[in-house]
């Protein structure tokens, strides 16, 4: 394996990269190996309810690829919600974003389902 570093230009900070076979990091940023090496602490999220629903099928949208999504309006941004793949949240602030299912599913416990009526 090679001894070289992380340009300082890239990494901000110089270090033996031993994540790759030659020894070099060109990801803008921290490698993992930086990053797993610092302190982290834990935190258990706060039992706040949010609103989800379904990607609407009437608001579908062509993406930059081709897919059909419904295009979401967030505070970073345009994001784009996937029918298959994604639910769409409201959150405690009343900000609008998309969540991965499987991310959702492991994350909330449903206490009313969407397609229930009100």
């Amino acid at each position: 394996m090679s001894s070289k570093t992380c340009s300082d230009k890239e990494m901000g900070m110089g270090h033996m990269c031993s994540d790759y076979a030659d020894g070099i990091c060109f990801k803008e940023g921290p490698c993992e190996k930086q990053v797993n090496a610092l302190n982290w602490g834990k935190a258990r999220k706060k039992p706040v309810e949010v609103e989800y629903r379904a990607v609407n099928p009437e608001w579908l949208d062509e993406d930059e690829s081709g897919q059909w999504c419904e295009k979401v309006h967030t505070h970073e941004g345009v994001l784009w919600a996937y029918q298959d793949d994604d639910y769409i949240i409201r959150g405690v602030e009343g900000e609008i974003y998309p969540i991965k299912k499987r991310i959702f599913e492991k994350t909330y416990d449903v206490t009313q389902d969407y397609t229930e009526k009100r």
